[in-house]
């Protein structure tokens, strides 16, 4: 307040510091007022946007060739994406906002559509830098130019929302790693690699020597197989950008020779040593990190192994949990959405729930990572046009952190089918 309005007040006989106190609250209230504005803005803009139908919905698709009806739906995810700057709901959160592991994928995504093709320059580069200037907004008590961390951004399982994740802060500093060609965001990849390295860490036998590796968040600290995988592919990536350590890149190298180790013939990985579950999606991360390892023994062959036991049919299943033969009895018996399976000589439990979403765009990127680089390049294609496409939802829109995995493995699947000559009748080699 100026001095002629103090003196004003005065005469009135106002309590000036008890009327500066409310004009503070005031200034509070009105800018909380403003943000939940801009936040029902997002909510109606969300809501209020066409429903977009998939591709592959219509009857007539079937006449249509895979790499088209792949191609066109790719590209409905990516305009969706941008349309609503990614904000959307979540499978643990019912509150429209955006995600970074959302981000993440959408870029890798955009990224691959762009070496295809399918986007132009402009297109990308504009896509990629509105990716990463929401990147930089919503990352998790960052200091520019120091460090940078990624999580929800809702609270899950009595964590804050500001929690750190090592798999979100992982995945965007490989896709900001990825997009640093279309864009510049060294810096800020640089900023997720110190990022990761601020995570606490515990110690794992790997070779007879304590080896720290990093946990899955501050307040889940349990090494996970697929976090630790997605880390060490990050650093050992981050060398054609970077200098990483020296220590930092041998305790990469050590934790996926860790994670080779702990394959499950019939199965693939459990997601950690506490928990003997195998979940879709995870085996991605693994499988994707270890590819990236040209020491790992037989990959390929692992990868076809792993994504088969997860078939039923015509669709695919997404957990299994390792269980005695009793205890799979009684799941069975107690619910009529789990039944018993038999891998071997092991006894699993499983849902009887389809793959989720982002488990089979997940797994479709896998084939076509396999299909471009593998040896077995046929059969990645067989599996490419093979794809169950009638297991994906009518409609999009509903969920960008499982929709974006799609988008990237459509991606990768569409560049595959387009750098290849290959007739579908080809046989594995």
């Amino acid at each position: 307040m100026n001095k002629a309005r103090i003196k004003f007040a005065r005469l009135l006989g106002f309590d000036i510091p008890q009327l500066s106190a409310q004009i503070e609250r005031a200034k509070v209230e009105a800018a909380r007022l403003q943000d939940r504005f801009i936040t029902l803005e997002n909510e109606i803009a969300r809501l209020s946007a066409p429903q977009v139908t998939s591709p592959v919905a219509s009857e007539s698709s079937a006449k249509i060739s895979a790499a088209k009806r792949l191609r066109d739906l790719l590209i409905t995810l990516l305009d969706r994406y941008d349309l609503t700057n990614g904000i959307s709901c979540d499978a643990y959160c019912d509150t429209p906002q955006w995600h970074a592991m959302a981000e993440a994928q959408y870029l890798e995504a955009v990224v691959i559509a762009h070496g295809s093709g399918l986007l132009s320059d402009a297109q990308a580069r504009k896509r990629v830098g509105a990716g990463i200037a929401r990147l930089q907004a919503g990352a998790l008590q960052r200091q520019p130019g120091v460090f940078a961390q990624w999580g929800l951004g809702f609270r899950w399982q009595e964590l804050p929302a500001d929690e750190p994740f090592l798999v979100t802060t992982a995945l965007v500093t490989r896709a900001l790693m990825a997009a640093n060609g279309l864009a510049e965001c060294a810096d800020l990849a640089r900023e997720g690699l110190q990022g990761l390295a601020r995570l606490p860490q515990r110690n794992v036998v790997i070779e007879g020597k304590n080896v720290p590796l990093p946990v899955y968040s501050p307040n889940l600290p349990e090494v996970v197989d697929n976090a630790v995988a997605v880390w060490a592919q990050v650093v050992l990536g981050s060398r054609n950008l970077f200098e990483p350590s020296d220590e930092a890149m041998h305790h990469a190298t050590l934790a996926l020779k860790w994670l080779e180790s702990r394959f499950l013939p019939g199965l693939g990985w459990a997601y950690s040593i506490r928990r003997p579950i195998i979940d879709l999606i995870h085996q991605v991360y693994i499988i994707e990190a270890l590819h990236v390892d040209a020491t790992a023994s037989d990959l390929e062959l692992r990868a076809i192994e792993t994504f088969a036991a997860f078939r039923a049919g015509e669709q695919f299943i997404d957990s299994m949990a390792i269980s005695s033969f009793s205890a799979a009895l009684e799941a069975a018996e107690r619910s009529g959405g789990h039944y018993a399976m038999f891998r071997g000589d092991q006894v699993l439990t499983a849902s009887i729930k389809p793959a989720r979403l982002w488990s089979m765009g997940a797994m479709l990127g896998s084939f076509g990572i396999f299909a471009r680089e593998g040896r077995r390049r046929g059969y990645w294609l067989s599996q490419i046009r093979r794809f169950p496409l009638q297991m994906l939802p009518d409609r999009f829109g509903a969920d960008f952190r499982q929709e974006m995995h799609l988008a990237r493995g459509l991606a990768l699947a569409v560049a595959a089918l387009r750098e290849s000559k290959a007739p579908d009748t080809q046989k594995p080699e």
